[in-house]
């Protein structure tokens, strides 16, 4: 602290160079031609890594500086360490606000990545996105994949675990996932491939066949249950059954819930084969309905639901 005080004022002017001119003069001219956004390039220009690399560069070239003789290169570390401490102060302060300003900020995750472009899966996907809620489908089949590009919906063709995807699929925005396809092993492996990425408790996996007292291994069962995540919608239901809804006429509905929602009323309105999927709030952020995930919903919230044509209007 001795030898930054004796740099005085004019550390703080160097370091206002480094910040203001040094630095983005060398971001301009090195993002020169490139693919880069004008905004990208601005943000690039004001924050930088400095730290570890440049405090060791500096005392290498002070310690050598001294065995030729000039006395002064003394001044050569705490010099780097004021800069250091100069643009870590001000860019951890200045950063986000910048990034919002320029728009080069990542958008909130609140968006499903869904694995399988069934008809079920873009039905769900289609319905979401009346939302605004941001929805890319991953599936290896170029038909299926053909089908939800057809629905103008955002997808990923190809295997969604590998290395592929790890460069290609985009995942900003997304925070959650579906595992939707009709194979099981599919759904595992990607909820075990993506759970470090949204977190074990952002993973929902539909069933392959609804629980109903199932025999057999049970601790099996119990293994490949904690393997998928949370359980997609609800134990009474399945890919097959809910497939099996879509293809006699039944669709993604929506109403706007007046107060607690209660499954029994739901099905004494909507019928006892309507299936809630989501729950929507006010600033259109969705949730899932699932068996491990108790959603506290209040007036004013979507309901998005698979059901059969009603004579109740969903503005009721």
């Amino acid at each position: 602290f001795s030898n930054l005080q004796l740099l005085g004022w004019k550390a703080l002017l160097i370091c206002l160079v480094m910040q203001f001119f040094a630095r983005p003069l060398c971001i301009m001219m090195s993002t020169f031609g490139s693919t880069l956004k004008q905004s990208e390039r601005h943000f690039m220009a004001w924050i930088a890594p400095r730290g570890i690399v440049a405090a060791a560069i500096s005392s290498l070239f002070a310690l050598k500086l001294e065995n030729y003789g000039y006395d002064d290169a003394v001044i050569l570390v705490p010099l780097t360490f004021s800069v250091i401490i100069f643009t870590v102060l001000l860019q951890s302060i200045t950063a986000v606000p910048l990034a919002k300003l320029l728009k080069v900020s990542l958008p909130d995750p609140d968006g499903f990545l869904i694995i399988g472009s069934n008809r079920l899966a873009r039905a769900i996907a289609t319905s979401l996105m009346e939302f605004d809620i941001k929805v890319v489908i991953a599936d290896t089949s170029k038909d299926r994949i053909a089908r939800a590009e057809e629905a103008n919906i955002p997808t990923y063709r190809g295997n969604p675990l590998s290395e592929h995807a790890e460069y290609n699929l985009e995942l900003a925005g997304l925070g959650t996932l579906l595992a939707m396809s009709a194979n099981e092993s599919e759904n595992v492996a990607a909820a075990l491939h993506y759970r470090q990425e949204f977190g074990k408790n952002n993973i929902y996996s539909l069933l392959p066949t609804a629980k109903k007292g199932r025999g057999g291994d049970t601790s099996k069962v119990r293994t490949m249950s904690q393997l998928r995540g949370q359980t997609l919608f609800s134990e009474k239901v399945s890919y097959q059954s809910l497939a099996r809804m879509i293809e006699k006429g039944a669709k993604v509905r929506h109403f706007t819930q007046k107060d607690t929602f209660d499954l029994k009323d739901f099905q004494e309105k909507y019928g006892k084969e309507a299936v809630p999927l989501f729950g929507i709030d006010p600033e259109n952020q969705a949730f899932c309905f699932s068996t491990e995930n108790s959603l506290q919903i209040e007036n004013g919230w979507q309901i998005l639901y698979l059901g059969y044509d009603s004579k109740v209007s969903n503005n009721d």
